[in-house]
């Protein structure tokens, strides 16, 4: 007999169940049960032995502590990346706990790089979207990159910018034990404020 369940049930449970589940009698009866994660073979003879077998996929998947460990992060980042909409569970155990996909490590390694090259967790998402819509292509995901590609240049040419205002800055001071009311960096940046060039 099969029964397919959530999770590892105690042998009490699985014959709980057998008075609603039965679909055909026979040495090979079989259980109608969809949310399915585990195979357990039943064996009616005189000498009753319940067989469990993990399914293939069940056996690999891994729990969040595996998963973060795998993926070289801390649990809280992962369970923010859920919230966020970039990893998903692909079951939950009876107890509740989360089950993933080996394929999350790999998924969690493109966010990992993503961020590394400048994308922020919602254009990582747009490119996680791409990934799994068929019907998108390379420019897609290549209009993106050079959108990013403009933001890092427009944000390195106005750091360059800070940069030499604070070299302007700091030759401007002494750096001397004078009062701090005579600062040239306070001074300098009380006139940037008011509009003044430092």
């Amino acid at each position: 007999m099969e029964l397919l369940v959530a999770d590892w049930l105690k042998f009490s449970d699985v014959l709980a169940m057998l008075a609603d589940s039965v679909v055909d009698y026979g040495s090979a009866t079989h259980l109608n049960m969809p949310e399915a994660r585990l195979k357990i073979v039943l064996d009616f003879g005189v000498h009753s032995k319940v067989y469990t077998m993990v399914l293939a996929e069940q056996a690999r998947m891994l729990t969040i502590g595996k998963l973060a460990a795998i993926a070289e992060i801390s649990t809280d980042s992962l369970r923010y990346y859920e919230r966020e909409g970039l990893v998903r569970p692909a079951s939950l155990t009876r107890a509740g706990y989360r089950l993933y996909g080996e394929d999350s490590a790999q998924r969690i390694q493109f966010i990992k790089h993503a961020q590394a090259c400048g994308f922020t967790l919602a254009e990582i998402r747009e490119l996680l979207e791409l990934r799994e819509h068929t019907t998108a292509c390379c420019s897609d995901v290549r209009r993106l990159a050079v959108e990013k590609k403009l933001q890092i240049e427009a944000r390195i040419k106005a750091l360059k910018t800070m940069s030499k205002a604070l070299d302007i800055m700091i030759s401007n001071c002494a750096g001397d034990a004078i009062p701090v009311g005579e600062c040239a960096i306070l001074a300098a940046l009380e006139e940037a404020k008011s509009g003044k060039k430092p």
